[in-house]
């Protein structure tokens, strides 16, 4: 395993990190917030508010994971009927001279900009 296993990276990091890792070639994919949350563990009853899911579990994962690992990731959500129902993935392997350098990394959860009605 990486060095960074090794650090506190937080319940839902490693799972995040194993899934995006997944992805490395396509370099993008969507995923049901449904579905993630069943792919890192997450207890039914926990982050049930999408705002909350976001602040605490998506935005640290991300951050963590863009600072201490290989992978660069942004994650955008994406609303059906007025409610998040998929986040959206760009991932891509860090060269080996940013892996050095993560202190100046930025991390981001984006949202989807509002599409404008005709």
């Amino acid at each position: 395993y990486p060095y960074w296993y090794s650090l506190d990276m937080g319940e839902y990091c490693v799972p995040l990190y194993e899934l995006l890792a997944s992805y490395l070639e396509q370099g993008k994919f969507s995923i049901s917030l449904e579905k993630l949350r069943t792919a890192l563990n997450v207890p039914e009853k926990r982050y049930k508010a999408y705002t909350e899911f976001r602040r605490n579990l998506l935005e640290k994962a991300v951050d963590k994971i863009n600072s201490v690992t290989d992978i660069q990731v942004v994650a955008e959500s994406y609303k059906r009927d007025k409610k998040v129902s998929h986040i959206k993935f760009t991932v891509s392997r860090k060269s080996e001279d940013t892996i050095h350098d993560q202190a100046s990394e930025e991390s981001k959860v984006v949202k989807k900009p509002k599409s404008k009605k005709k």
